[in-house]
């Protein structure tokens, strides 16, 4: 069986979304931010699709080793690689923030799909603010961006901002339980 849902983990409603996102995008290459239930159920879609791989970076390593764990018992080591990367200071517009260690990052030539469900709001305000600056030269044209928790007002504010630093996206707000943000280039 998945592991629990809702509290930390991603809420089922959220893990609907996610399931008709990747098998409408077929994406070739998956980065999520966190680990957990959901590196379980992509890696699912993936394998059923017969292509893609999945990055996973959890800045907690018992996280991290569990998520490798329940990917293991299920099965998916080929297609998911769960990481431990701890978070690291990065400067972005002159302010530091914390952000995921991002050697893995250099073998990804071209994310199709960016799952953003870390790091948690408690390091900081606007904690996953980072994500977007960091990885844009990294996603593909047909890319899309999927947030969870956007009932927050600190990831509204993501959001916004985002849309801000960058025009060229489409927004689409999902009434979920924790509320979920899909952004997508503009064709």
């Amino acid at each position: 069986p998945l592991p629990p849902m809702r509290d930390w983990a991603i809420s089922p409603d959220f893990a609907s979304i996610l399931i008709s996102l990747i098998f409408d995008l077929k994406p070739g290459i998956i980065l999520e931010a966190s680990s957990g239930v959901s590196t379980l159920i992509s890696s699912y879609c993936l394998k059923e699709l017969g292509v893609g791989k999945l990055y996973s970076l959890d800045h907690d390593e018992f996280y991290a080793a569990k998520t490798k764990c329940h990917v293991a018992q299920h099965g998916l080591t080929g297609i998911a690689n769960v990481i431990h990367a701890p978070l690291k200071e990065v400067t972005i517009k002159e302010k530091k923030w914390l952000w995921y260690e991002n050697k893995v990052l250099k073998e990804i030539e071209s994310i199709d799909l960016l799952i953003i469900d870390g790091p948690p709001s408690t390091i900081q305000e606007m904690a996953r603010y980072p994500a977007l600056p960091l990885l844009y030269e990294k996603l593909s044209r047909k890319a899309a961006i999927i947030l969870d928790d956007t009932i927050r007002k600190d990831e509204k504010n993501i959001v916004e901002t985002w849309l801000k630093e960058y025009p060229n996206f489409e927004v689409k707000i999902v009434d979920t339980e924790k509320g979920t943000t899909i952004l997508r280039r503009k064709s």
